[in-house]
C-alpha cells in the first residue's frame, strides 16, 4: 500500500547578527542606531529593530551590518522579499561574506525558489567550505527538488565536517527513506534519535522505514513514541493506521484514520484510505461518503474516482460508476484499472442499458496493452463475448484458464472456467 508522503523538513537557519565593533570609521549616530537595532532584535521586537536599522542606513548607505541585520529582522517577520533585498544590498557591499549568501539562500528557500536557494548556498560554501550548516541546508533544498542523491552527498559532507550533527543524520535518513534504502534510513534515524530522543519526526520517519520493510510491530512502536511526543500531528496517526491495516487490525486502523481526519480535515488521502478500508469491510455507503470528500479536496485524484466507481457499481449505481471510471481515465489514461473495470461493467452488467460490446472491447484492449495479466485478459474475453465475437472470447479465455490453473487461486480458476463454458455455449457473461 502506498504510504502518504509529506516532506516535513525543518530548515536549519543560522542568522548572523553583526555587531557595530566590526564597522570602522562610521558616524557615531549611525553606530548608535545600529546598536539600538541589535538590542531590539535580541528582545524579539523586530519592528523596532527594523526602524533603527533603517535610520542607520539613512545616515550611511554603506552600512553593511544594518542591511544584513535588517534582512534578518525581515526574515523573522516572515517577509522574505524584503529580507532578500537587504541581503542583496549587503552582498553588494561585501561579496565574500558567506553568511549573507547563506541567509539569502534561506529566504529563497522560504519562498519555494529552491534553485536560487541552492545557488546562494553554493556561493556560501565557496566562501567558507568548512561550515556544515551550509551543506546541510543545500541538502534540504536538493531534497525538495527531488534530488535525493545530491542531498545525501551534502548531508554526508556536513557530517564529515561535524560528525555529531544531529540534523544531518535526520535529513539523510529521510533522504534514504525516499530512495527506499530502508536499512540506511533506519541507521541514520536511529543516530538522530540517540542524539535527540525528543524528536518526534525522527521516530515517525524511522517508523515509516520499518513499516515499508514489513516490520509493522516495530513501526507501530515508533509511531506510538512519536505520538507521545506530539499527539497533535495527524500524519503520525495516519501512518500508524497504515501499519495497523497491514497487520489486519482494521478497526484500530479506521480509528487512526478517523483521528487523523479530526486533527486535519483537509487532507484527501486520510478520507481515501479510510474509504478503501470501509469499502473492503462492506460499509459501502460510508466509503462513498469518504470518497466524495476526498474528491472535493483533490478533484484531480484519478484513483479516487476509480475507487468510488467500484463502490457505486457494488451498489448497482451503474450510471454513476461509469461516470467515475470515465473521469478517472480522463485524468490518467495510463492506469489499466479504470479501463478494465469500465470494460467489465459494459460487458457483464445485468442492466442491458449500460452494456456496450464494441466500446468494452476497445477499453479492454487498452487495459491489456497497459498491463497484460489474467484479470485484463478475462475482461477482454467478456468484452468479445458481449460483442458477439465468441471465437476470440473462447481463445482468450482459454489463455486465462491455463494461466490460473498454474498460478492462480482456486476461486479465480473456477470462475474463469465457468465463463469459458458460457462462451463455448455462445452465451455472454452476466454479473
Amino acid at each position: 500500500m502506498k504510504k502518504f508522503n509529506p516532506f516535513l523538513f525543518v530548515l536549519l537557519v543560522i542568522p548572523v547578527l553583526l555587531q557595530s565593533g566590526c564597522q570602522s570609521a562610521k558616524p557615531m549616530k549611525s553606530t548608535e542606531f545600529f546598536d539600538r537595532g541589535n538590542t531590539w532584535y535580541r528582545s524579539g521586537d523586530y519592528d523596532r529593530a527594523i526602524n533603527e536599522y533603517t535610520k542607520a542606513i539613512a545616515i550611511d548607505s554603506c552600512e553593511y551590518g544594518a542591511y544584513f541585520n535588517r534582512g534578518n529582522a525581515f526574515d523573522k517577520k516572515g517577509l522574505p522579499d524584503e529580507a532578500i533585498a537587504d541581503f542583496s544590498s549587503a552582498i553588494a557591499l561585501n561579496s565574500r561574506d558567506s553568511a549573507a549568501y547563506f541567509n539569502r539562500g534561506n529566504s529563497w528557500y522560504i519562498k519555494g525558489d529552491y534553485d536560487r536557494a541552492i545557488a546562494d548556498y553554493s556561493r556560501a560554501i565557496d566562501c567558507d567550505p568548512n561550515n556544515s550548516g551550509y551543506y546541510l541546508n543545500r541538502g534540504v533544498a536538493w531534497h525538495r527538488k527531488g534530488k535525493a542523491d545530491l542531498a545525501i552527498d551534502d548531508y554526508s559532507k556536513a557530517l564529515e565536517i561535524s560528525p555529531h550533527e544531529t540534523e544531518a543524520y535526520f535529513h539523510r535518513g529521510v533522504a534514504f527513506w525516499t530512495k527506499r534504502e530502508f536499512d540506511e534510513a533506519i541507521r541514520d534515524l536511529t543516530k538522530s534519535i540517540e542524539s535527540d530522543p525528543d524528536n518526534a519526526e525522527a521516530y515517525h520517519f524511522r517508523g515509516s522505514a520499518l513499516s515499508d520493510k514489513g516490520d509493522q510491530d516495530k513501526a507501530i512502536d515508533d509511531f506510538n513514541r512519536a505520538l507521545e511526543l506530539d499527539p497533535s500531528d495527524a500524519i503520525f496517526y495516519f501512518d500508524r493506521g497504515i501499519a495497523r491495516e497491514e497487520k489486519g487490525e482494521d478497526e484500530l486502523s479506521i480509528s487512526d484514520y478517523t483521528k487523523a481526519i479530526e486533527i486535519d480535515r483537509n487532507v484527501a488521502d486520510y478520507y481515501f484510505f479510510r474509504a478503501m478500508l470501509q469499502d473492503e469491510k462492506g460499509s459501502v455507503d460510508s466509503a462513498i461518503s469518504d470518497y466524495d470528500r476526498a474528491i472535493q479536496l483533490k478533484p484531480k485524484g484519478s484513483s479516487y474516482y476509480f475507487k468510488r466507481g467500484m463502490a457505486r457499481a457494488k451498489k448497482g449505481n451503474y450510471d454513476s460508476a461509469i461516470s467515475d471510471y470515465r473521469i478517472s481515465i480522463q485524468i490518467d489514461s495510463t492506469t489499466p484499472g479504470p479501463h478494465n473495470n469500465l470494460a467489465w461493467l459494459m460487458s457483464t452488467c445485468p442492466d442491458q442499458r449500460f452494456r456496450n460490446g464494441a466500446e468494452a472491447v476497445a477499453l479492454a484492449e487498452k487495459a491489456v496493452q497497459l498491463n497484460r495479466n489474467a484479470d485484463t485478459l478475462d475482461t477482454l474475453s467478456a468484452a468479445y463475448a458481449e460483442a458477439g465475437n465468441f471465437d476470440d472470447a473462447i481463445k482468450t479465455q482459454e489463455t486465462v484458464v491455463e494461466f490460473l490453473e498454474k498460478h492462480g487461486d482456486c476461486k479465480k480458476f473456477t470462475d474463469a472456467l465457468d465463463r469459458l463454458k458460457s462462451y463455448r455455449a455462445h452465451k455472454p457473461w452476466r454479473d
